[in-house]
């Protein structure tokens, strides 16, 4: 089946095919009249015109590729973001390349750089760490990304996450109020260090300060460990206490 090109949706809508093109291109159609417009999207889809985002991206220098770098896919948390991020992105013409890093910083490292090599526009980092070397020569370089989830303690480039003061003081406020009198706070583990904070939830030390006479006490495990391995680190026994709360993890 031979592909169909701009120059033929020009010739049936008849019209030039620089005209063609700033009709089929949502950045410029304005310049189109509407009955234009029209005439060249009636023409498209009636020959089945597909953009040749290759020689798009080769006369504008644009790739139209987003990378998307996640730590664990098979985390639940993740696949919300990415089907919002590809929703946002296939509206305005990009193709979102998503990547796994199983939470390995030499693999992110690759995995970038190997995107960077294909002329990738941008990224969106859901990997980073508190102090982050490759973030940092991101920054550096003036790729654009955009932090998600996770932060960097020298914040260069903008973040997209949740308020951790004020959804760990809530959950801290609701236990308290259904009679619970001795929390856990079940962390990520610490390697890599958690990317938010280095020091404990900041809504942990809020809430602990307000409800002085609720003890708490944090602890830091893998997903793999068994709940006897869970009471000896958090140097609990099995009774000694009434809630258990999880942050960035799934129980």
């Amino acid at each position: 089946m031979q592909r169909v090109k701009l120059i033929d949706v020009a010739r049936a809508a008849g019209v030039h095919p620089g005209t063609a093109s700033r009709a089929l291109n949502s950045g410029t159609g304005g310049r189109v009249s509407a009955e234009t417009t029209r005439r060249v999207v009636q023409a498209a889809k009636k020959l089945g015109y597909v953009p040749n985002n290759f020689a798009r991206g080769l006369r504008t220098a644009r790739s139209f590729v987003i990378g998307m770098i996640v730590p664990d896919v098979t985390n639940s948390l993740f696949p919300p973001m990415v089907r919002g991020a590809e929703q946002v992105l296939s509206q305005v013409g990009y193709t979102l390349v998503v990547t796994d890093t199983d939470n390995d910083a030499a693999t992110e490292r690759s995995q970038i750089e190997r995107l960077l090599a294909r002329g990738t526009d941008g990224f969106l980092i859901a990997t980073a760490r508190w102090d982050d070397p490759l973030v940092e020569s991101l920054a550096d370089s003036e790729v654009p990304a955009v932090l998600v989830n996770r932060n960097t303690g020298t914040h260069r480039l903008p973040y997209v996450g949740c308020d951790e003061r004020t959804g760990i003081s809530m959950a801290v406020d609701h236990l308290v109020a259904l009679g619970h009198r001795r929390i856990v706070h079940l962390a990520a583990r610490r390697t890599p260090p958690p990317a938010v904070s280095e020091r404990p939830p900041s809504g942990t030390r809020s809430a602990r300060t307000a409800c002085s006479s609720v003890p708490t006490r944090s602890g830091s495990v893998s997903r793999t460990v068994s709940k006897p391995v869970v009471r000896r680190r958090l140097g609990c026994s099995p009774r000694a206490r009434t809630s258990l709360r999880s942050w960035r993890g799934t129980i």
